[in-house]
């Protein structure tokens, strides 16, 4: 999450116009050539161009992002993929060009009508988008685009070259004034950019040819395991030569633009945390939660599109953007001396946060790091309170911001640091069950208890609250009715509460059903494996292409008590015993176990299940498979109930 504020000035060397150099296609090009392997496949990226160009305006330098494109499409469900083209219209001025275009097998070309193009927002990320559909589309055609826009203030720059399918030949040029220097770093590739010099003009290229696409995987983040390019504006010669826009100068301004109140405000903010009612006496944590608490139950974060950046309307209207509520958190912290950093970060499921590439398009988001108690808060994130955190902002790094004080004169140094997975402890979801059957044996009653601990809990404590009666009733359903079709709920009660800090969400039924129970001649076949209810499997998946990454780490604790008529017995408990375990040394990072014990009419069945890490290597990933289908395997599991 950027400042509003950007303390960088750029002092025009050249001017340059992009009119003479505008992007174009080859307007009467053929067909491209396919070997026949080539031919085999569904959807094919040919051309995949970006082009940056970079030329000052006055005192303002100006990008003009252009972007390529031309896929070859054979069925219905690849043109149906491809006859829709968005542009996003984030920061951007204008649009300058957009042309489309489909050539058919025999060569016909048909053109974008402009009439067709549409502007409509996303209410959700509040983004505005150009989009425009390709009419006419032929199977086994080449869908071919590109669209240049005018970009304000870009000197970060985030390039992916590799899609779910395939690309014959992609391509990446960046020009720019020659007191200029822009670096580059390659991510899940080892491409390297190639600078050339020209009319007092540099141009920077790579080009990629045969990238294979890449799956969408299970345990694993497509966006973060893409090749992509990080680019960044590391120099302006033009009046220094020192490094532009590093982690230190990051520190600084991030801290200025929180930090910032003027005298008035200043006052206000006194008079607020007098309503906070803080103790100075109080441990560190109770502070610290009793500041978020009274915050983030008055105050509306609009995550996506606040407006609210200021605190004196933050407290005038109850509502703040992400980067308002930091401020707040921020400056209230250091009213009432309590030691914290800002954090600044990004979500892993898109980018690991590299620090030894100091581009600013990895500080996307904020969190709140107090030294005195190890511990981490979300200022935007109202479900959570400390000392939980998002977990894709978790086993990752970021970049922390220590406040420092010399006399009058305020500041801050920053540091990368890890932020660490939270414990596996802190992710639960246990469940104590115990099953009678009728005198039939036809319908089973079941009494469970699920308890839910952490981030999940704090969730559904949060949406049941503001339920009405009728609402929660439904949410029990839902619930159990995926797993239990034929569910039949006599009594039930959800328990919202705080233990060890951690929130708890504990959901106690009793139902009767007869989806547990077949019958097979003389014998009754009772499905124990389906209580645990569906569980993640990793059986189709022989040709993995990603490292194992967890969201989160998580446990779960089971207890199965199945109490069946005194004149039968169980043919095969045994295979309710099993033990699936990956070692890392002498370590144990994932397990999954069941154990049984037997008296006369009843089975108990203890099952442990956890992850204790969030990362597994590609070279241990048949290990972490084998984990995560023994839970799965456990699920098919069959009692074979005899009479004795």
């Amino acid at each position: 999450m950027r400042p509003i504020l950007f303390s960088l000035i750029f002092i025009a060397s050249s001017l340059h116009s992009f009119g003479q150099n505008r992007y174009e296609w080859q307007k009467d090009r053929k067909r491209y050539p396919l070997t026949e392997k080539e031919t085999e496949m569904n959807e094919y990226i040919l051309k995949y161009h970006r082009e940056y160009d970079y030329n000052w305006e006055g005192r303002e330098l100006i990008l003009h992002l252009t972007e390529h494109r031309i896929t070859r499409v054979v069925n219905p469900e690849a043109i149906q993929r491809h006859n829709r083209i968005y542009i996003s219209l984030r920061n951007v001025a204008s649009v300058v060009t957009v042309k489309a275009r489909s050539i058919n097998k025999e060569g016909k070309v048909v053109y974008f009508d402009q009439n067709n193009l549409k502007e409509v927002k996303d209410e959700d990320t509040d983004n505005t988008f150009k989009i425009f559909a390709i009419e006419g589309i032929e199977p086994d055609s080449e869908v071919e685009y590109f669209y240049t826009l005018k970009v304000n203030r870009r000197f970060y720059e985030t390039a992916y070259y590799q899609f779910e399918m395939p690309i014959k030949d992609a391509s990446l040029s960046l020009s720019c004034p020659n007191k200029l220097s822009f670096e580059f770093k390659s991510y899940n590739d080892t491409a390297t950019a190639r600078l050339d010099t020209a009319n007092k003009r540099k141009n920077y290229s790579l080009r990629f040819q045969n990238v294979p696409g890449l799956t969408r995987e299970k345990f694993s983040y497509f966006d973060a395991s893409r090749k992509r390019i990080e680019l960044k504006l590391a120099y302006n010669y033009t009046n220094t030569s020192s490094r532009l826009n590093t982690w230190a100068d990051a520190a600084k301004t991030y801290y200025k633009t929180l930090i910032k109140v003027d005298e008035a405000t200043d006052k206000l903010m006194d008079k607020f945390a007098k309503t906070l009612n803080d103790n100075k006496d109080w441990p560190t944590v109770k502070r610290i939660k009793n500041i978020e608490d009274q915050i983030k139950n008055s105050i509306k974060i609009e995550t996506s599109s606040g407006t609210y950046h200021e605190i004196p309307e933050i407290l005038k209207y109850k509502q703040a953007s992400v980067q308002g509520i930091t401020s707040l958190f921020s400056v209230l912290f250091s009213k009432f001396e309590i030691p914290f950093n800002v954090v600044l970060t990004c979500n892993r499921e898109h980018a690991k946060f590299d620090g030894t590439f100091d581009s600013w398009s990895f500080l996307d988001d904020y969190l709140l790091f107090f030294p005195t108690t190890n511990g981490f808060l979300s200022p935007n994130e109202n479900a959570l309170r400390y000392p939980l955190i998002p977990a894709h902002f978790t086993a990752n790094s970021g970049l922390f911001i220590e406040p420092i004080k010399i006399g009058n004169f305020k500041s801050a140094i920053g540091t990368i640091h890890e932020i660490p997975a939270l414990p596996y402890t802190f992710d639960k979801d246990d469940l104590t069950i115990n099953v009678k059957f009728d005198s039939e044996l036809e319908v089973n009653t079941v009494t469970q208890s699920r308890v839910f601990v952490g981030a999940d809990a704090a969730y559904l404590s949060t949406y049941y609250e503001l339920m009405t009666n009728e609402q929660k009733i439904k949410f029990i359903k839902e619930l159990f009715n995926s797993s239990i079709p034929d569910i039949n709920i006599v009594k039930w009660s959800a328990t919202p509460s705080v233990v060890d800090l951690l929130p708890r969400f504990q959901v106690d039924v009793t139902y009767t059903s007869n989806h547990f129970i077949e019958k097979a001649g003389n014998k009754v076949l009772f499905k124990v494996g389906e209580l645990i209810g569906p569980q993640s499997e990793l059986y189709r998946d022989d040709n993995r292409m990603t490292q194992v990454e967890n969201t989160n780490n998580r446990g779960y604790d089971r207890v199965i008590t199945v109490e069946f008529p005194k004149e039968y017995k169980v043919g095969n408990a045994k295979g309710l015993a099993m033990h699936v375990d990956y070692k890392d040394g002498d370590k144990t990072p994932f397990l999954f176990e069941s154990t049984y014990t037997t008296d006369h009419n009843t089975v108990v069945i203890t099952i442990t299940e956890f992850y204790k890490e969030v990362y597994a290597p590609l070279s241990r990933y048949e290990d972490f498979r084998k984990v995560i289908n023994a839970s799965a395997d456990f699920n098919k599991v069959t009692l074979v109930l005899e009479k004795n």
